[in-house]
């Protein structure tokens, strides 16, 4: 290449000359030189007659020899960038000092992809023509990748549809420089335990099986990708040819240090047919840690043994990890559930401001579990639920779980709430000050399914505020746990509760009126209507000298169909109970008086 490179430079500077010449022996010249440099030379010299000028510095076009140089150094750049892999044979016979050195010398057997990456020296990418249609390479150890920009492509492989064909068996890659891409590669290790090991590089990962031949058929592992210090990667892409598949192990994806790092379009515990495929002493399938603005989207996680997607930071909090639009515990087709136990866990670390949203999660134990984690927020996920909100699919012990070591954490926002169906819990609140609000609980997004759970939301740690929500055919609606004074319950609509609406003792239906001074709910006995205005007669029993404000909602419902709303004009009615002190009040409610007509028979309030 430099001896390209100088002659073509001397040619340059030789074909420049000096034209100095009077104005009469300027054509005899001219018409000399123009047999060699054609029209420019002409043109020039002509503009030179015509101005009168003494003398010239005239640059002829190429000529032949100096495009012939060009020529060559192009070629040889084309060659120098890309190496094609020729066998899958696992030897090193040709001289691998740098690509050029082995297309000179490939040792009379062509190139194998342990000699391609050793050679490339300078980002080059290699490409496959290893007959046609699948080859399998077996590593007799680990292969790695030191050159940095290094490109292996697997989608050159003649014969390639969309799948990978280009099979990595016994041995797995590790990459220890930044910007190497991997492409449509069938990778898996049972000699290492870790088809892929990236460690303290950039990274990208696109259309590649892990843990799986080319074939589809699974191949057990311990792990098969491990990421440790890998920022501003890229797992997956959104075309379905860039989709990874990898299998389940004890660890699917591993991923420490990772800030900046998009994982989309990628499968895991699945084949690459999107049927689920367990495997033994599965901890996560993936497992994030110690990172800063991650995003996880558009992902199908098995979550089959544990969890789906386990968040975790031991050091120093890591802030904006979004987890959005994946399905979790169910097929990519969104109709089998595979989810065994949290879909979700954000746990053991110092993590700040984790958004998921959007999501379909289904689990036999817990959706999504929060604790020891700050400012998270669970918006506008369904649980529980097929995508469309019309099966339940499971949801064994709660839809979230939130625990109490969990700070500032919301669950649902106005228009933007979870839906949940089926299970023990909708919602279960342990740590303090959590907002519960416009969340839909035991029904789909048309509110006619039955998605019924004994308990809507449970609240167990103090100052939580539950609001906004709907709550259907549950046992219980809202369960506040004994002893809790200080939650917020307001504005939500309950409706079809088997048991209570709202219990705010966690011990059902009292018996004796008001023990221990937490009342069960007004009872209207009779209602007068008169004109425009309604009057109200009828009991609460509640504590002693306490006030309670009765809100006052006009229902429009049918089973299947419901929706409630304040009568916004109105203040609350307040009823002080009396009587002796230590006794409990059994107070009648009279004429509590509302301006607009309502039901005209007696009516259980909740």
């Amino acid at each position: 290449r430099f001896g390209c490179l100088v002659f073509l430079l001397f040619s340059q500077f030789s074909a420049v000359w000096d034209c100095r010449c009077s104005q009469q022996s300027l054509a005899g010249t001219v018409g000399t030189a123009s047999t060699m440099a054609g029209p420019f030379l002409r043109q020039q010299a002509a503009r030179n007659s015509a101005g009168g000028r003494a003398s010239c510095w005239v640059l002829p076009t190429l000529s032949p020899w100096w495009l012939l140089a060009g020529v060559l150094v192009l070629s040889t750049r084309a060659v120098a960038s890309t190496v094609t892999v020729t066998n899958n044979n696992d030897v090193v016979n040709g001289d691998t000092t740098s690509v050029l050195a082995l297309l000179a010398s490939d040792g009379g057997d062509g190139v194998s992809l342990r000699e391609a990456v050793l050679a490339a020296s300078n980002g080059e990418e290699i490409r496959f023509a290893i007959g046609s249609g699948t080859a399998t390479i077996v590593l007799s150890s680990v292969l790695p990748v030191n050159t940095a920009g290094t490109t292996i492509n697997g989608t050159t492989q003649p014969g390639y549809a969309g799948s990978p064909i280009i099979e990595v068996s016994t041995y797995g890659l590790t990459v220890d420089v930044e910007d190497v891409t991997i492409k449509a590669l069938a990778i898996h290790s049972t000699g290492s335990g870790v088809a892929l090991y990236v460690r303290e590089a950039r990274f990208t990962m696109l259309g590649c099986w892990l843990g799986f031949k080319a074939s589809g058929s699974h191949v057990a592992s311990s792990r098969h990708v491990i990421m440790s210090g890998a920022p501003n990667s890229v797992i997956g892409g959104p075309d379905p040819s860039e989709r990874n598949v990898i299998a389940s192990a004890i660890v699917s994806l591993t991923m420490l240090s990772i800030s900046g790092t998009v994982v989309q379009n990628t499968w895991i515990g699945f084949n690459p047919s999107g049927v689920a495929k367990p495997a033994s002493g599965v901890v996560s399938d993936m497992h994030v840690g110690n990172s800063d603005n991650v995003l996880i989207t558009n992902c199908v996680l098995a979550a089959m043994s544990s969890e789906g997607i386990r968040v975790v930071s031991a050091i120093n909090p890591q802030r904006n990890v979004t987890i959005s639009n994946n399905y979790i515990g169910l097929d990519p087709n969104g109709t089998v559930a595979t989810g065994a136990h949290s879909a979700i866990q954000i746990v053991a670390g110092k993590y700040e401001d984790v958004i998921v949203e959007n999501n379909v999660i289904v689990s036999s134990h817990v959706g999504i579990e929060v604790d020891k984690s700050t400012g998270v927020q669970l918006v506008g996920n369904t649980i529980g639920l097929n995508p469309a909100q019309t099966i339940v699919l499971a949801n064994a012990t709660a839809g979230i779980l939130v625990q109490p070591n969990a700070v500032s954490v919301t669950v649902g926002r106005p228009g933007q709430g979870n839906i949940i169906g089926g299970g023990q819990s909708g919602i279960v609140v342990q740590a303090i000050g959590v907002d519960v609000i416009g969340n839909t609980i035991g029904t789909g997004a048309s509110g006619s399914e039955e998605f019924g759970s004994e308990t809507g939301i449970r609240i167990e740690g103090p100052l939580c505020n539950v609001s906004s929500n709907t709550i259907k055919f549950a046992d219980i609606g809202v369960a506040v746990e004994a002893g809790l004074s200080t939650a917020v319950i307001n504005g939500n609509v309950i409706l079809h509760s088997s048991v209570l609406a709202i219990d705010l003792n966690d011990d059902g239906v009292v018996t004796a009126s008001g023990v221990g001074g937490i009342p069960n709910y007004p009872v209207f006995t009779t209602t007068t209507v008169f004109g425009p205005a309604t009057t109200l007669a009828g009991i609460l029993d509640g504590a002693n000298t306490t006030q309670y404000d009765i809100y006052l909602y006009t229902v429009h419902n049918n089973k299947h169909t419901a929706h409630a709303s304040l009568l916004a004009t109105e203040q609350p009615q307040q009823v002080v109970l009396q009587a002796p002190p230590g006794s409990v009040s059994h107070a009648p409610l009279e004429h509590i008086s509302f301006s607009q007509q309502i039901h005209s028979r007696p009516v259980r309030c909740f």
